[in-house]
């Protein structure tokens, strides 16, 4: 083989193993390296060829014992960088696996601070004690969990007044000076509970629907989205559906009506989880009725389990905590603009993948398996995000 052409082709392994290579954890680092090193033993061509190749292991051997650059930078943050993050109720059931995936992001980088810290209520209040208290301690930025607009605009508008950096997660803030947010698909979410509707009638032929379309724009498209898959299913009927974003009437409220008026109906799907967060589904279901929610927090898995819910639709809450620190490390370092939204996939969850699900999850906010499978409940009725 000409030597030109093994240098193209060193060069290209080498490009290629770095876009993938922080995606591994560091101890297989140094056998990824040898292997490489195989590979250029073997290759056949000139010595120059070979140096050059050489050279390229060798400098990715050696970076492995450094802090990894941020995709796209070479540059690190300074030493002591402070970033904050600021979760939903420390109640939420999202909270510990978004925690644990902001921790585990920044286990490489051994120079910056992480502060992770949750507001003991939703109040705007609370939250505007925890921003200050945050903002004493002169972050480089914070990263900040949004569940109400209207709350949380005002703290948000206190961060990018003194830390300059703010990256929101859940509810996006329509305020300037934002860097970027992190969201959960929850609309992708809504979309596959209908494109599965066959698989999670549970050998039922109707179903009954609570959604929130016109509260915000994601409920509605949370509406929209699922219908718009759900309704391709001809032999499935809906029976009723009914807006828990109008009136006085709470969910579970809700939902008892429409299995009193239809007793046979086998499911109800909801497209918005704080019902089942807080409510024994027992307490709510009619006779032999399931659930199938948008939503796939460590609470509801027991009731996979127990058979009184069908199906769950969400993401590795890990994600959402891991992508937030990034896009913070990535306004530190300047290595990306402004304005960047980031999208957590949902998943379609059943009885038959929970086991791989639940794995997934504890390994990406690196925490205790049986410890989730056993969260407690909240006491305390759970509000659904609020965004008008």
């Amino acid at each position: 083989m000409p030597g030109g052409v093994i240098i193209a082709r060193s060069t290209q392994v080498y490009y290629n193993f770095i876009g993938k290579f922080w995606m591994h954890r560091r101890e297989r680092d140094l056998a990824i390296g040898e292997q490489m090193w195989g590979w250029v033993k073997g290759a056949r061509g000139s010595r120059a060829a070979a140096v050059v190749s050489y050279s390229l292991v060798l400098t990715v051997v050696m970076g492995c014992r450094q802090a990894p650059p941020l995709p796209g930078s070479g540059r690190l943050p300074n030493e002591g960088d402070l970033i904050v993050l600021i979760g939903p109720a420390e109640s939420s059931p999202q909270w510990a696996g978004i925690a644990g995936g902001a921790r585990r992001f920044i286990e490489p980088y051994p120079a910056l601070r992480l502060e992770i810290v949750a507001p003991a209520d939703n109040r705007s209040e609370t939250l505007m004690q925890v921003v200050r208290e945050a903002l004493a301690k002169d972050p480089r930025a914070i990263c900040m969990y949004v569940s109400n607009r209207a709350a949380a605009a005002a703290a948000a508008e206190a961060v990018v007044a003194h830390a300059g950096i703010l990256v929101t997660l859940g509810v996006e803030l329509d305020i300037p000076g934002v860097f970027g947010h992190v969201e959960e698909d929850v609309a992708g979410a809504a979309e596959l509970l209908g494109r599965h509707l066959d698989e999670i009638v549970s050998g039922k032929r109707s179903y009954v629907l609570l959604h929130r379309a016109g509260t915000s724009t994601k409920d509605t498209r949370c509406y929209e989205r699922f219908l718009a898959k759900a309704r391709s299913y001809r032999a499935i009927s809906l029976l009723e559906e009914r807006n828990a974003g109008q009136g006085d009437q709470s969910s579970a409220e809700l939902v008892r009506a429409m299995f009193t008026r239809f007793r046979h109906a086998g499911l109800v799907v909801t497209l918005e989880p704080s019902l089942w967060l807080s409510a024994a589904p027992a307490d709510v279901l009619g006779q032999n009725a399931r659930f199938a929610t948008v939503g796939a927090a460590p609470v509801l898995w027991r009731y996979l389990r127990s058979g009184e819910a069908t199906a769950l639709a969400g993401p590795l809450d890990a994600e959402l905590g891991s992508r937030a620190v990034e896009l913070a490390l990535a306004a530190i370092t300047e290595s990306r603009k402004p304005g960047a939204v980031r999208t957590v996939r949902s998943e379609l969850v059943t009885r038959e993948t929970l086991d791989d699900f639940a794995k997934r999850y504890a390994e990406a906010a690196d925490l205790d398996l049986e410890k989730l499978r056993s969260m407690p409940v909240s006491s305390q009725p759970v509000e659904p995000p609020v965004a008008p």
